[in-house]
């Protein structure tokens, strides 16, 4: 069986830890595997200066059968740029809901979202996992990731707990 696909939409400048606890969690996992998507093939740099390779360009993406879901980190290119110069960042989560498929955004990448009319709220509480999208403020890393663990389903709700417990509180 073929490992379904969580696909991390990055920027230049993107918040590199804001889904370091979800991607290390879904790729230790069978039955998902963490690939990148960007507007272009050019590698993008995180604010921690990790240079990350593309995968997938978003308009040559096509496997949606296989996407179980699309994270998209913080960072201050959400800030700094209304990527009104890029409609295919809007249109592709267009299509991911369109099919269904969950939508993940932290910090800046929320207000992107709210901006484009697919969320209707700024984001006041830590995480929030509604109409197909898990939203999550800038200080909530860990409860994005439960989010995102409990949505995917690649372990028990036990197991996630567990794990954001351990985690959060050192228990």
């Amino acid at each position: 069986m073929e490992a379904k696909e969580v696909l991390l939409l990055l920027t230049d400048d993107w918040a590199d830890w804001e889904a370091s606890f979800a991607v290390s969690f879904i790729n230790a996992e069978e039955g998902c595997v963490v690939k990148t998507i960007a507007v272009d093939e050019k590698p993008k740099v995180s604010m921690g200066g990790l240079r990350t390779e593309i995968d997938y360009t978003i308009s040559r993406y096509t496997n949606f059968d296989n996407l179980a879901m699309v994270i998209l980190t913080g960072g201050t290119s959400w800030r700094n740029n209304d990527y009104q110069d890029y409609p295919e960042i809007r249109e592709f989560v267009a299509n991911v809901r369109d099919k269904d498929i969950p939508v993940a955004a932290i910090c800046g990448a929320t207000s992107y979202l709210e901006k484009h009319g697919f969320t209707d709220h700024s984001q006041p509480k830590q995480v929030t996992n509604e109409n197909g999208f898990i939203t999550a403020n800038g200080t909530a890393a860990l409860e994005f990731t439960r989010e995102i663990l409990l949505t995917l389903k690649v372990r028990s709700d036990e197991d996630v707990e567990g794990w954001y417990n351990y985690f959060k509180n050192g228990e």
